[in-house]
């Protein structure tokens, strides 16, 4: 269990995140069901980017507030709002959880002291996010 959940384990991190990539592809983003599948898995890939990436406690627990706020404005912005305007508030709240991502691999491997298979992971991590 420590190889998965230890630390500076980019590599997990880039499968959460090509994961996301397929889920968008196979599911779409159209309805209630897989917009919240998809940032539900977009907010697991930053809560395990804070972890392995030793955030600090209050950069976490921004994150958490982040994340409940888009999950659930992502829910309830269609019950407000039509489609077309549903689908920009996922888009947008996305756009946070995937940018904090990748802002927070970086701010970790600029603090990384050696070039490795896990900072090449990151930096991976970092371009494609």
């Amino acid at each position: 269990m420590g190889v998965i959940l230890g630390r500076d384990r980019y590599g997990v991190v880039l499968i959460l995140i090509l994961s996301s990539i397929i889920l968008t592809a196979l599911a779409g983003d159209v309805g209630i069901g897989p917009r919240l599948a998809w940032g539900s898995l977009l907010a697991v890939s930053l809560i395990f980017t804070l972890w392995t990436s030793r955030a600090p406690a209050p950069v976490f627990l921004v994150a958490l507030a982040l994340i409940a706020v888009s999950l659930g404005a992502s829910a309830g912005s269609r019950l407000l709002v039509d489609e077309p305007a549903h689908r920009g508030v996922g888009y947008g709240l996305s756009c946070l959880l995937v940018g904090a991502t990748g802002v927070v691999v970086a701010r970790r491997l600029v603090e990384h002291p050696t070039v490795n298979a896990a900072t090449i992971a990151g930096a991976v991590c970092v371009r494609i996010a």
